[in-house]
């Protein structure tokens, strides 16, 4: 496997993430609009606005992520030489891998909604001094406390990722479950 391929199955791998987030958005945007013609939606639909955008971008990201991976991976590895790489993955180095992938997907999907929760709250606090202006909760309060425990706990994880990849897998290296990449024949 050549260094470029790797760099490109990566780039492909986070352009799906942002594919998924981008049609979870999507659902995520209809059932409120659904519930809101038939008045059972108390909420004004303004909290549609930071959704729209989101999804926008989540759309983006992942159609450039996809259609440009080649380039992408073509730029990132402009300094090295394009050689192949021997690769050989055991139980415990995948599982860490994973452990890290999982981590760093649930950090960054939380801290949207600590940061929204964190200006409305700064914005409604503003607001009190202004009487006119109009309270939107965007991120409840029950939901910040759940993405800031998902945050947390995955920052926790990833700084010991690698002690927890061990007491999942406790044998040696040499198991039944390694992939092995021997360098290709140009």
């Amino acid at each position: 496997m050549k260094r470029i391929q790797l760099i490109q199955y990566g780039i492909v791998v986070i352009g799906l993430i942002f594919g998924y987030k981008f049609f979870e958005s999507i659902f995520s945007a209809i059932i409120p609009l659904l519930f809101s013609f038939d008045g059972q939606f108390s909420g004004d639909i303004e909290f549609l606005g930071p959704l729209i955008f989101a999804i926008i971008l989540y759309g983006i990201a992942f159609v450039l992520l996809i259609r440009n991976s080649n380039q992408i991976a073509t730029m990132l590895n402009k300094n090295a030489e394009n050689e192949t790489l021997e690769i050989k993955v055991g139980k415990k180095a995948l599982l860490h891998v994973i452990l890290l992938s999982m981590c760093l997907i649930t950090i960054i999907l939380s801290i949207p909604d600590i940061i929204i929760y964190l200006f409305e709250a700064f914005k409604n606090d503003i607001g009190r001094r202004n009487p006119d202006s109009v309270s939107i909760d965007f991120v409840r309060k029950p939901a910040f406390y759940v993405a800031l425990l998902k945050a947390v706990t995955a920052s926790v994880a990833l700084a010991y990722s690698k002690e927890i990849s061990g007491w999942f897998i406790r044998r040696t290296e040499a198991d039944d479950l390694v992939f092995d990449s021997t360098p290709q024949k140009d």
